[in-house]
């Protein structure tokens, strides 16, 4: 075997490795939307999102423990399984990608490259509108702290969740609604709440249109994420 048959084989199992690792976020954007992946920013070991996985499953288990509510006939209509079962695995998927960069306001350019596999291209529109007006905002005002720049916009919580679950799934008009039970820290000390991921569908694929938070405490990001956008400048 030659140099460049040697070299081709060590990046197919590359390849293999990445895809059989857990990365479900990247198959996505793979399948779904026929893009490359920018893995360099959010790749974990297997060891990682072991350890990830078992926080979650420990930090919501009395989340998980509240009994789901069956969808009226009205809500679910329109819904297959098939709808149902892709619905929530992207609501997961979405949210193991996001815990990547929760906090940090809104997604840079690189970081976008992650958050495209998953948005609707008007929630995608919306935040590239508010990153050129965020940007606006420090020309006009070099000493002042912009809007957007910190805290996560897409849980309720600033800090932002280390664990979700997706739970109920019902009809929303063209789209579908996931509730996601949501922690951040372990113990009775955790925050504990629900948002809901409304999805719509872009070439016949799930994505997230917006988000409605649930937060009740006093400084919860409140109302829906696309109107947060429109109103912060």
């Amino acid at each position: 075997m030659g140099p460049a048959s040697r070299w081709l084989l060590r990046a197919l199992l590359l390849v293999l490795l990445v895809d059989s690792a857990g990365c479900a976020w990247l198959r996505h954007r793979r399948e779904g939307h026929g893009a490359r992946a920018e893995i360099a920013m959010v790749n974990t070991t297997e060891a990682e999102r072991r350890a990830a996985q078992a926080e979650a499953d420990a930090g919501l288990a009395a989340a998980a423990a509240t009994p789901l509510v069956a969808a009226a006939p009205d809500a679910a209509r329109g819904l297959s399984d098939a709808d149902v079962a892709s619905a929530r695995k992207l609501a997961s998927d979405f949210h193991e990608m996001h815990a990547r960069f929760a906090g940090r306001g809104l997604p840079d350019p690189a970081a976008m490259n992650a958050y495209n596999a998953f948005l609707c291209p008007a929630l995608s529109a919306a935040l590239a509108d508010a990153r050129t007006r965020q940007a606006a905002f420090i020309a006009a005002h070099p000493g002042d702290k912009p809007p957007l720049v910190e805290g996560d916009l897409f849980t309720s919580l600033f800090e932002g969740a280390d664990s979700a679950q997706a739970l109920n799934v019902v009809s929303d008009g063209d789209g579908a609604r996931v509730t996601v039970a949501l922690a951040r820290g372990v113990g009775p000390a955790a925050t504990r709440w629900r948002d809901d991921l409304i999805l719509g569908r872009d070439q016949g694929i799930w994505c997230v249109a917006d988000v409605a938070y649930g937060g009740t405490w006093p400084f919860a990001n409140k109302g829906r994420l696309g109107d947060a956008l429109k109103a912060a400048f």
